[in-house]
């Protein structure tokens, strides 16, 4: 199990500087594209335009996208990073309880200002970026 570094830089961000960090947040490692087109079942060409899309949420609010009524919509705070993480990584903080990523896909990393005073990540498809 390895501490993802995407997590780390994306922790010690400020929400002054989220365009600076971009670089080091949103890229895709080439090594990994083969491995987001056989999880994602599209062809292999088509991840950087998949990888474009969940980047350019990041700068936007996120919300949460699924549950019951009560909990959809809700405010989770800013978009600060995206990244293609594979099941069984770490997704946890450090010096937090250990939290494995159930599933591989793409997750992003959710700043404080909404619901946490902590930055946490959540996987991409349970929220909508607005």
């Amino acid at each position: 199990m390895k501490r993802l570094a995407w997590l780390v830089a994306a922790l010690g961000m400020t929400a002054a500087h989220p365009a600076a960090a971009l670089d080091s947040i949103c890229p895709y490692q080439g090594q990994d594209q083969a491995n987001i087109a056989a999880v994602m079942r599209i062809p292999y060409q088509d991840v950087p335009k998949l990888v474009a899309f969940f980047c350019a949420n990041v700068g936007r609010k996120a919300y949460n996208a699924v549950g019951p009524d009560r909990v959809r919509d809700v405010y989770l705070g800013p978009i600060v990073g995206v990244a293609w993480v594979n099941s069984g990584d770490t997704i946890s903080e450090p010096n937090m309880p250990l939290q494995l990523a159930p599933i591989s896909a793409f997750w992003y990393v959710i700043g404080t200002g909404g619901v946490s005073d902590r930055p946490f990540a959540r996987i991409a498809s349970d929220i909508v970026g607005r």
